[in-house]
């Protein structure tokens, strides 16, 4: 990054004031661990440019599916790998770079401090931070501190100090960022400071841009966490960091403060499987979550993620910001902010079982996507597969097998009735025409009239939708919990096919994307699971009894029908593969629970038929026939 001059203002009132930051050579300082057996959850990697964060890389994760396997058959030897092998694009990397107006913007960067009773702002982004040594205590927890020193007629002013420390542990996904002013001048000091936050997490989704803008605020006395989606700064105006940036900055969207009612606690960004959000901590003597003495007030800006270019405008993100104050420091004294970041995967335990998570509903920061689903299922279903996992040592392809086959048995009894509904409905085809020729001017006599034949016959046309009526929700429920499971990133079936049940199966990968079609998407590679989900609903449709119809109304669903079979195959196409297979196994499977229940109506028919004991009656018989004898006087049917 090229340095930058610190902005030097002088007051009306005192010509004479010089101010000045003192410049330091940039250094970076790496905290943490990409190893997954180090204890720590990620590592960090900071530069004194700003005393800000580059990159915070997750050591549990990975960016490519072949980086996750690399590592599994060779952990010691994994970053050397990604080294030497340009396929391979190393551990997820979660915060990022991101730019504006042409100039790098750095996640957590302290951009200014501002001394209002002086009319003064000091730019703080450039190389004028020095860092200190890394201190590991013996626990494992890692820290180092920037300073930056602030000087006024070439005395010491203002020492401001950033501190960043990580820890080991199962749920240590936090970052814990101090910031600590003190005051080195003989008299009172009024100041303010401008503090980037968390930006530049990745897109994961391919056919839709799935991150959002989350923050935790206090609604009617109820923490609510509000997201929206990343595509609404599509229409802001850019930040711009030149000029006079304090008025810039306040121009963007104020999301809340922290010492009012209705605060705001955190704010920060997610995608489909990752958040970065930045919680502002209280005193340590404070009886509630939010931090009214830190004075912050959240905004979120739009940056440019990927810069314009001849063919393709500037494709935007957000940019959290942070007005911490204004404060006001004694002489000789000093005041601090605590800010913790959380950087790592949307898991439902972890959110659940990490007090300080659970306490800020990060988990209501999963992302069900879709307004047909109820979350509480959503969330069952994924329990489910987590459960059923642990039976599969971790093959979650074969614990969505595992599902279909729970979810076919639960629903085998209504199918069954169903099945032999609309079996007995096709035997009513000559009543039904019957009826149909005689009522045709009559639909309210028809409609009664039908309702008879079906209660005659025990008949009910709404059996045989009742077992699909009651799975969608389950598909959708499993849809929704795909967008939002983690677990099921570069998790697989097979190590050679269905490698990434989070995305399309990819059997053959084209490299590139030859074409984007309507309702598909990316054209990349060749899927094959869509395909075997579209024969497998024709041989559906083939076995399952079709109600009684007009010949007219039969053309009509059968056109309808291969309209479906299409339209699914597309929609389906860049699909995540396990919902896909989930869907496919579930349509196989019910082809074969109709071939089973229609061989034991067929043979139960049969049954009947053999079983049934003719009586008999007076007169002539045939030669060469004898009679049995009759057990009773009535037709028995077994």
């Amino acid at each position: 990054a090229t340095a930058t001059a610190p902005v030097r203002t002088r007051p009306a009132a005192d010509k004479r004031a010089k101010w000045d930051v003192q410049p330091h050579d940039v250094r970076e300082v790496l905290l943490g661990s990409q190893d997954q057996g180090s204890g720590y959850k990620f590592q960090v990697q900071l530069t004194s440019f700003g005393a800000a964060i580059k990159t915070v890389k997750l050591s549990e994760h990975f960016m490519t599916v072949a980086d996750k396997h690399q590592y599994q058959r060779d952990p010691a030897n994994y970053q050397r790998a990604v080294a030497e092998n340009p396929k391979l694009k190393g551990n997820y990397s979660l915060l990022n770079p991101v730019t504006c107006g042409g100039q790098t913007v750095y996640p957590l960067a302290t951009r200014q401090v501002h001394f209002p009773d002086e009319a003064v702002g000091l730019l703080l982004y450039g190389p004028l931070w020095q860092a200190g040594k890394v201190k590991t205590d013996e626990d494992g927890t890692q820290s180092v501190t920037f300073t930056a020193q602030v000087a006024k007629d070439d005395k010491p002013y203002l020492r401001l100090e950033k501190t960043y420390t990580v820890r080991k542990g199962t749920y240590a996904y936090s970052i814990e960022v101090g910031l600590r002013a003190v005051n080195l001048s003989g008299g009172e000091v009024k100041l303010d400071l401008w503090q980037f936050s968390a930006t530049g997490v990745p897109r994961e989704d391919m056919r839709s841009d799935m991150r959002k803008l989350a923050y935790g605020k206090y609604v009617s006395n109820d923490l609510k966490v509000l997201k929206e989606p990343v595509d609404k700064m599509q229409k802001a105006a850019p930040l711009k960091l030149s000029g006079n940036w304090g008025e810039e900055a306040k121009k963007a969207d104020l999301l809340g403060r922290s010492d009012i009612g209705t605060a705001v606690l955190w704010e920060g960004m997610t995608n489909k499987y990752f958040a970065a959000l930045t919680y502002v901590v209280p005193a340590p003597d404070s009886k509630t979550l939010a931090a009214p003495e830190a004075a912050v007030g959240f905004y979120q800006a739009a940056v440019e993620e990927v810069a314009a270019t001849s063919e393709k405008p500037a494709r935007l993100t957000g940019l959290g910001l942070m007005n911490l104050g204004p404060y006001r420091v004694p002489a000789g004294g000093s005041v601090e902010v605590k800010l913790d970041l959380f950087t790592g995967p949307k898991q439902r335990g972890l959110f659940d079982k990490a007090p300080l998570y659970a306490s800020l509903k990060y988990k209501d920061s999963l992302d069900f996507g879709s307004c047909c689903t109820w979350a509480p299922l959503s969330l069952a279903m994924m329990w489910l597969l987590d459960m059923f996992s642990k039976a599969t040592l971790g093959n979650y392809g074969l614990a969505i097998i595992l599902l279909v086959v729970l979810v076919r048995l639960g629903l085998h009894p209504l199918t069954k009735k169903g099945q032999v509904s609309m079996m007995a409905m096709q035997k009513l085809q000559p009543q039904m025409e019957a009826a149909r020729e005689k009522y045709k001017d009559n639909k309210a006599k028809l409609n009664e009239e039908m309702m008879k034949i079906y209660k005659s016959a025990g008949a009910s046309p709404f059996l045989g939708c009742l077992p699909m009526v009651l799975q969608m929700p389950i598909w959708i429920a499993l849809w929704t919990g795909l967008q939002a499971a983690v677990e099921l990133r570069h998790a697989g079936l097979l190590p050679f096919w269905i490698t990434d049940l989070a995305a399309p199966d990819a059997l053959i990968d084209f490299g590139r994307t030859l074409v984007n079609l309507p309702l598909v998407g990316p054209l990349r590679s060749f899927n094959l699971l869509p395909i075997l989900l579209a024969v497998g609903m024709v041989l559906n449709q083939k076995f399952t009894p079709s109600t009684p119809t007009s010949t007219q109304q039969q053309a009509t669903q059968k056109q309808m029908m291969y309209f479906m079979n299409v339209f699914f195959l597309l929609i389906f196409y860049n699909a995540p593969s396990g919902l896909t297979m989930y869907i496919m196994a579930s349509t196989f499977a019910g082809v074969f629970e109709q071939y089973v229940i229609r061989k034991h109506i067929r043979e139960r028919q049969a049954a009947e038929a053999a079983a049934e004991t003719k009586v008999a009656i007076p007169g002539k018989h045939f030669r060469g026939q004898k009679p049995k004898k009759p057990r009773g006087p009535f037709r028995i049917i077994r």
